[in-house]
């Protein structure tokens, strides 16, 4: 009987930790977007006032970002470096793959910053402001959107964690 209810503890912590992780995975979330906004509008006054190429530009922002943009736009500069074709569009979405970032991100977002890397291989510099003012727009939506769900995002995790716990317990004895 001892070893039921050991068991029976083991998986309910066991799933309320998972509901846990997942939640701060919605927090997690808001938390890179508010990071890459920062960089967008960085790079925006970059754009406005030297209007660099786009090499140059990838390694402006790297020195002021962190974590994982910090790897993205350093593997997508690098990318860039290696690469005489310039089809930007790919190597935005092979320096995803490589650093992992699709896995930190929400999938919509993910390829709205995909779309945004297209769309800024192709433009001139006035075009390129206002892709950029429109996506830094699109960000902060996103954000916005996203901290009011969070709270029951964490909640809904965490009461599905438990309630699946007890669920395999039941089960199991």
């Amino acid at each position: 009987m001892g070893i039921k209810i050991v068991g029976a503890v083991m998986i309910i912590s066991a799933t309320t930790m998972i509901g846990m992780i997942l939640g701060d995975r919605a927090r997690d979330c808001i938390k890179s977007l508010e990071s890459l906004k920062r960089l967008l509008v960085i790079m925006r006054g970059e754009l406005v006032y030297q209007a660099p190429p786009i090499k140059e530009l990838l390694e402006y922002v790297i020195e002021y970002s962190d974590g994982k943009w910090c790897e993205y736009f350093g593997v997508l500069a690098e990318l860039i470096n290696q690469n005489e074709d310039n089809d930007i569009e790919r190597l935005w979405e092979v320096a995803g793959k490589k650093t992992g970032l699709s896995q930190h991100m929400y999938y919509e977002d993910y390829r709205r910053l995909l779309r945004f890397g297209k769309d800024i291989g192709n433009c001139d510099v006035d075009s390129l402001l206002k892709r950029t003012d429109l996506y830094i727009e699109n960000v902060d939506i996103r954000i916005n959107e996203l901290g009011r769900e969070v709270k029951d995002r964490v909640k809904l995790c965490r009461v599905l964690g438990i309630a699946f716990g007890a669920f395999i317990t039941i089960l199991i004895i």
